[in-house]
């Protein structure tokens, strides 16, 4: 539940373009008798993967030689879209790693 929380926060912040807040350092966090720290790993490419927003159907178009390129490699055109957008949002989106709350 924690990390779809935090990975659900981190998204939207990114969405948002709000800062994503700097992890807290766990000898800093206040516990009460009975409470413990957890550390929450997320990664943000990953959960917007698995819940990112639904597709949206677009037609495109591209240059003879990228198309020629792909057959030979025996991409077909929704293998290639998938690595095109893999490429796309893991440049575009970098944050990855360990959060701690």
């Amino acid at each position: 539940m924690a990390h779809d929380a935090l990975g659900l926060c981190l998204c939207s912040l990114k969405d948002d373009k709000d800062l994503i807040p700097e992890p807290s350092p766990p000898e800093r966090i206040e516990t009460h008798p009975g409470q413990s720290i957890a550390l929450v790993d997320v990664d943000t490419l990953e959960y917007r993967q698995k819940y990112g927003s639904p597709s949206v159907k677009k037609t495109l178009s591209i240059p003879a030689r990228p198309n020629d390129m792909a057959a030979k490699q025996h991409l077909n055109p929704p293998r290639l879209k998938s690595r095109v957008c893999a490429a796309i949002q893991s440049a575009t989106f970098t944050f990855h790693g360990c959060v701690r709350i």
